[in-house]
């Protein structure tokens, strides 16, 4: 960012960006988009973290994208576990959108994160690697298990709404070996949705958050994956808790 440096200058100057634009050469879309990150940065330094502020600038351009949660810091650094400056623009906007979308109804955020503990601890019992979420061309793999030539992921739905929104998942599958839809309890399946999943090949999880249990209800149909593709998921999963130890 450092040929942005004069604008970010001017700016704290208190230049107009067209006078900006004039001086530096910049077009307006730039001299803009740099005082949206001022705004942002000056939001940021507020909390007092200057690791959260590195992790922000070394964004660049696709901090823009944190607007709608940059004025909260545990929803900012709840994000940041999964985001860094790899990330494509498609997953920092999908990632955003989800933790907006769960933090307007904390109790289904916190039967989210109950069931991902459940199911991730669960996995672990079995020999798996369990990795919290992660972003890969723009989906959201809400839990993802791994040992070696076995990809599985878990996608959690913690209402009829986010079971509804998740018809989607036929775009998952190559993504895994096994795909699982983790189910709240809450959450009645009839017969007829339940012998449309196992046409699918879609395997079912029913946790219960009140007992800490989980079952399988329905057994997934195990697929081909890519090799490239499996070592990439591997290698978000390394990044992804090593975040989650950073923080």
């Amino acid at each position: 960012m450092e040929k942005y440096n004069e604008v970010f200058n001017l700016l704290a100057q208190g230049a107009k960006q067209k006078e900006i634009c004039q001086k530096t050469g910049f077009s307006l879309d730039i001299v803009k988009k740099v005082s949206s990150l001022t705004r942002i940065y000056k939001v940021v330094e507020g909390y007092e973290q200057p690791a959260l502020l590195q992790k922000i600038r070394l964004l660049r351009f696709k901090a823009l994208y944190l607007k709608p949660i940059i004025g909260s810091f545990e929803i900012l650094t709840d994000c940041l576990t999964t985001i860094d400056e790899t990330c494509k623009i498609e997953e920092i906007k999908e990632r955003v959108e989800y933790i907006v979308k769960h933090s307007q109804h904390p109790e289904s955020r916190k039967e989210y994160h109950m069931i991902q503990e459940i199911v991730m601890k669960e996995f672990y019992k079995q020999g798996f690697a369990v990795s919290p979420e992660i972003i890969i061309d723009g989906k959201q793999l809400d839990t993802v298990m791994f040992r070696p030539g076995k990809v599985v992921i878990g996608n959690i739905c913690t209402n009829e709404s986010d079971y509804i929104q998740y018809q989607k998942y036929p775009t998952y599958f190559r993504y895994c070996n096994l795909l699982y839809i983790m189910l709240s309890k809450k959450i009645q399946l009839n017969e007829k949705e339940k012998r449309r999943l196992k046409c699918y090949g879609i395997g079912v999880g029913i946790a219960d958050t009140y007992y800490k249990s989980f079952d399988i209800i329905i057994e997934p149909t195990a697929r081909e994956m890519d090799v490239r593709l499996a070592e990439r998921i591997t290698q978000y999963m390394i990044m992804s808790l090593k975040h989650k130890l950073d923080k």
